[in-house]
């Protein structure tokens, strides 16, 4: 409740800004950079200071960590993790700012869907589709669910033809973050909201009579299946 604090914000907001982009740009120290995400989250949640005339330094630098190509030079660095933790800052910006500021929410969401389009880089991809995910089920309905068996099929075909270590984690990570993303959005829906939401996927599932839901199914198999909410696990008992 200091009054004084927030004649440090400037400063503070500088700092962190300056931070997360130097250690971007140079492949700097994950678990600091983690550290500055932290750092930018207690200052969003403390009432007694104000953040909005800073927005415009915070918000970019936080959205880099969750997108950029790369956070480290060291391929063993968990970077995964600074970009979940970037992707829950962003919505928390939004949830903060988003009703003083309408096209707050709108340009995040633009963000991250021109990360997962585009053959964006597969960490772009990851960042993009964790971060949609902390959007609700409605950012995965508008942007994930369209891509979602497209790339799926596609991740899977790399994964039979590469031996890279480093390229079967970022595949795999991404298949991840996809089943999170399907799962926010499956756990949220009814089945009626799932066949108009679910349409036929053009250029990834043909057949228009097949239910949306049996298109996922056969795309990634059981692995959709813990997706589903509680009622739906319930009725497979009785199958």
């Amino acid at each position: 409740r200091d009054a004084g604090l927030q004649e440090l914000v400037p400063f503070l907001v500088k700092y962190l800004a300056e931070q997360l982009r130097y250690h971007v740009e140079n492949g700097g120290h994950i678990e600091h950079c983690r550290t500055l995400i932290r750092m930018a989250r207690s200052l969003l949640i403390n009432p007694f200071i104000h953040l909005e005339l800073h927005l415009h330094q915070l918000l970019p630098a936080i959205l880099t960590t969750v997108v950029a190509k790369n956070l480290s030079s060291k391929a063993s660095d968990n970077h995964w993790a600074l970009r979940d933790d970037g992707s829950q800052t962003l919505r928390q910006i939004c949830d903060l700012f988003g009703e003083k500021y309408p096209t707050l929410r709108v340009k995040v969401l633009e963000q991250l869907h021109e990360a997962i389009v585009n053959n964006r880089p597969l960490t772009t991809v990851y960042g993009g589709l964790i971060g949609l995910s902390f959007f609700g089920a409605k950012a995965v309905d508008a942007f994930v669910l369209p891509l979602a068996i497209g790339y799926w099929n596609l991740w899977t075909k790399k994964l039979e033809k590469t031996s890279d270590m480093i390229d079967r984690c970022e595949i795999q990570n991404c298949q991840q973050a996809m089943l999170i993303a399907l799962g926010v959005y499956l756990r949220a829906a009814t089945l009626d909201e799932r066949a108009l939401k679910l349409p036929n996927l053009k250029g990834t599932y043909e057949d228009i009579d097949v239910m949306p839901q049996r298109a996922l199914e056969e795309s990634m198999g059981d692995q959709i299946i813990p997706l589903r909410n509680e009622a739906e696990q319930y009725n497979l008992c009785f199958i």
